[in-house]
């Protein structure tokens, strides 16, 4: 075989390889692996019937009914934006036809961001801490994506610290540090959302 065939063969062999690695699903012990993910958009009910905004994305495998994955996104709780990274379980325990009802299980930790007004207060340390958030959901075949509605329960502790700028009472108490108050707070929601993804 001469050089020139060598390169040929050798090059359509990657480009074959890159091709069947591309592919959305592999089969693994006789059943197929899928990617799969959704973007998920709406509320966070709390007490006193404050409504505020969610939104989260979650990319994973799915083996059969069951799928794990990663997941990020935005929730408002009001003065606190928490940015959540969580890895997610669900389980389609019924299905009707195309359709699936599902669990799902999310837990990871938040990073929460103080936007309210910081005026009295100094050295606001951003928060954030544990979330926890089961969810039942209904997913609907849709052509060649899925809508998602679902509702659950979500938990999110949230631990800072900050303090309050106090003047020193004479010029001798100029090295004087204002005290620093550590608070954690556990915020608890009803949530709904709705999206869509691809499995």
């Amino acid at each position: 075989m001469s050089t020139r065939s060598r390169l040929f063969f050798l090059l359509f062999s990657l480009l074959t390889y890159q091709a069947v690695a591309q592919t959305d699903s592999v089969g693994h012990a006789g059943r197929k692996v899928r990617y799969w993910n959704n973007f998920l958009l709406g509320g966070l009910q709390g007490d006193h019937k404050q409504t505020s905004f969610s939104l989260a994305t979650i990319h994973g495998v799915r083996v059969g009914r069951l799928a794990v994955g990663l997941g990020t996104g935005l929730d408002a709780y009001g003065d606190w934006k928490v940015f959540p990274l969580f890895a997610s379980a669900s389980f389609d325990f019924a299905r009707v036809k195309n359709d699936a009802f599902f669990i799902q299980m999310n837990g990871g930790y938040g990073r929460a961001i103080y936007t309210g007004d910081r005026e009295g207060m100094m050295n606001l340390d951003n928060g954030g801490g544990k979330m926890f958030n089961p969810m039942l959901g209904y997913r609907i075949k849709a052509d060649r994506f899925r809508i998602y509605i679902a509702m659950g329960y979500k938990f999110q502790r949230n631990t800072y610290t900050y303090g309050y700028n106090y003047l020193p009472y004479d010029d001798f108490a100029s090295s004087y540090e204002p005290p620093k108050y550590t608070i954690r707070e556990d915020m608890q929601r009803l949530v709904l959302q709705m999206g869509f993804g691809w499995h």
